[in-house]
Order: structure tokens, then sequence, then C-alpha cells
């Protein structure tokens, strides 16, 4: 299941359509732009454009990250891509940005459909309420929505500023093996008199994965592949 994929083109900010390897836009300004132009020939991608394109719907992200700074541009596609004259247009709304895009930028370019996006009621990377709510097997009448969220909440504060950007921008599933496994620990020890997890006999339960400094590292073999630094974590 491909989430997420990747492709580098170069940044031009003139209106005009892009020649290989650059990205453009209907303004030359991402502040004022409602479309993006893409060379059907990009500077590096592991996949056909035309196939990347043509997943593309309404609804769907498309993320515009420089690679020498932290400038993140998000837009959400408005209407399906369309091929002319060596050219992709995408016609696209503001969804989040940060700083500038400079002419000549080189940029990574991410294309995520809709179907792996959070929803805006459930607005969390790594673990969804419906997923830990599961897990747990609890009632919506016994653990109402909004403690479930502040769990999630508090795993991607947690887990996302350890990830690559690519894991952190969508978390893949051994990450979100681990996010979930980390939401049942957090949430236990929340609900437990002292932290300590009962069990159906309402006697206190011994358990290596107790709440503590070293939580997030007894998942290391999960996040290892998806960590910032090689599979180190000290926590």
């Amino acid at each position: 299941m491909t989430e997420l994929v990747v492709a580098s083109w170069t940044w031009t900010a003139t209106a005009v359509p892009p020649v290989d390897g650059e990205l453009s836009s209907d303004t030359g300004s991402p502040t004022t732009l409602t479309a993006l132009l893409f060379s059907d020939v990009p500077l590096e991608s592991a996949n056909p454009i035309a196939s990347i394109m043509a997943t593309l719907a309404v609804g769907d992200r498309v993320r515009v990250k420089s690679q020498t700074s932290t400038t993140v541009w998000d837009w959400t596609v408005s209407t399906a891509p369309v091929l002319a004259v060596g050219v992709w247009t995408i016609a696209v709304t503001v969804l989040a940005s940060g700083g500038a895009l400079p002419p000549s930028t080189a940029v990574d370019v991410g294309f995520v459909l809709a179907s792996y996006l959070p929803t805006p009621s459930d607005p969390t990377l790594i673990v969804t309420i419906p997923e830990l709510r599961a897990a747990l097997d609890v009632p919506a009448s016994a653990v109402p929505d909004d403690v479930l969220a502040q769990v999630c909440q508090a795993v991607d504060a947690a887990v996302l500023p350890l990830l690559t950007d690519e894991a952190a921008f969508l978390p893949p599933p051994n990450v979100r093996e681990a996010g979930l496994g980390i939401a049942v620990q957090v949430f236990h020890s929340q609900q437990a008199p002292g932290g300590t997890m009962v069990g159906l006999d309402l006697n206190p339960q011994q358990t290596p994965w107790l709440l503590g400094p070293g939580l997030i590292s007894r998942f290391t073999g999960l996040l290892g592949p998806s960590l910032k630094y090689g599979g180190s974590v000290i926590a």
C-alpha cells in the first residue's frame, strides 16, 4: 500500500509553463496560486509521473517541501490533474503554509491520497480514536471520545519528533503499530490507581509495560526503521 509518493522538481517563481525538471504555478507565488504546474520530467522520481497523477483526485493532498530549508506548503487538490504539452496542471487550494519559496529552490513533493489522511474530527496522525477504542475494547458509554483523544494526541507529541520527515508526515504501519501499543499503556496508566493496570478481579497486575521513562524505548524494534537517528532512542 503506497501512502506517500515523493518526487523532486525545481520550484520556479514564474507564471509560465515549466521546462523539464521544474515546478511552477499559475501566479508565480505560493501565497496566491490556484494551480500547480508540474513538468512531466521531474528531477527525480521512484515512480512514473503519469502513474502518480492518475491516482490523484479531488480532496487528495500535495505537499511541497524545500530541500534546503524548513519551508513546507500543503495544498488540497481541487480538480484531477490534466496533462497538456508535457505539463501536468493541478488546481489546488492552500491548506497550510510555512516559509518562503525562493526561485530555483529544489523541492520534494509528496502526493497523499485522501483515504490515508486523518479526518477533521480525528486529527491525530499515529493513532486514531476508533483504533484505540477497538484495542481497549471499551464502549463510548464508559470512556468518551475526548478521553481517548487526549491519549492519541499524547502519542503524537511523544513520537512524531523522533521520526524522519517522511514518517512524521504520514506515519507508516510500523509506527502506527508501535503508537497503538504506547497509547494502550498511556491509557491504562491514566485510568488505574497509581498507574498500575488492574485485572478483571480488581487486583493490580504486574507487567513490564508500565508507563515510565523507557516506554518509547521498548518499542524501538517497531519504530527503528522510521527514526531520525538510526534506531537509537534515549527516553
